[in-house]
């Protein structure tokens, strides 16, 4: 019961049945017609009228199983294709960013933004733009040769004692475009992160795009 029911789901298999229908009454009104035409005397006969349309419908079922299988062929490798393509996905990186006051690397000091990879794949060549400068930072880093999944680095470092509210204010404004490569070079993947002043030290994904 449950494989009919997936068969009826199915778009291709709708519309080449309901074709069949209207193929099916088509003859049926062709073979009626020729009934009538003979029992009125007219020229067109039963057996030649019959016989020239059954043909034609075998010759139309027939058209109509060849479309269906393309159809489904076309269907399958669709499918096909978009499995490989989540599949894809699921090894790509994402790469994001949180603020902490407290040093998380031993070899940081001082409150420092991270960027972080939550994806199962590594980012290559990260660059970040929208990383804005004070005098209240140290160290800027808008580039990143590589970053593997679940790995962090700091990209932008304040001076020891600086006050939390300033940093707040000056990750707040930040709008931050990051763009890598996932392993395999294939893509570019691009996302714009954008500051929340009221939510201080918290990002907001704007965009994401996946080039080819």
């Amino acid at each position: 019961m449950a494989t009919k029911a997936n068969i009826w789901r199915d778009p291709a298999f709708r519309w080449t049945t309901g074709i069949a229908f209207v193929v099916v009454v088509a003859y049926l009104a062709l073979v009626g017609l020729t009934w009538y035409q003979e029992s009125v005397g007219a020229a067109l006969q039963w057996s030649h009228g019959g016989a020239t349309g059954l043909q034609a419908l075998l010759t139309a079922l027939t058209a109509l199983a060849v479309i269906y299988y393309l159809i489904e062929t076309r269907r399958l490798r669709l499918l096909s294709q978009r499995q490989v393509e989540v599949s894809e996905r699921a090894r790509w990186p994402l790469v994001a960013f949180t603020l902490e006051y407290e040093a998380v690397l031993p070899e940081w000091k001082g409150a420092a933004l991270y960027a972080r990879n939550l994806g199962d794949g590594p980012a290559v060549n990260v660059t970040i733009s929208g990383l804005a400068t004070s005098f209240h930072m140290s160290a800027v880093h808008p580039a990143v040769s590589a970053l593997s999944a679940s790995g962090q680095t700091v990209v932008a470092q304040w001076k020891q004692g600086t006050n939390q509210e300033s940093i707040r204010h000056e990750v707040g404004n930040m709008t931050l475009c990051v763009k890598c490569s996932e392993q395999t070079g294939k893509r570019q993947l691009s996302w714009v992160w954008v500051g929340q002043p009221n939510s201080p030290g918290q990002f907001t994904l704007q965009s994401f795009d996946e080039g080819s």
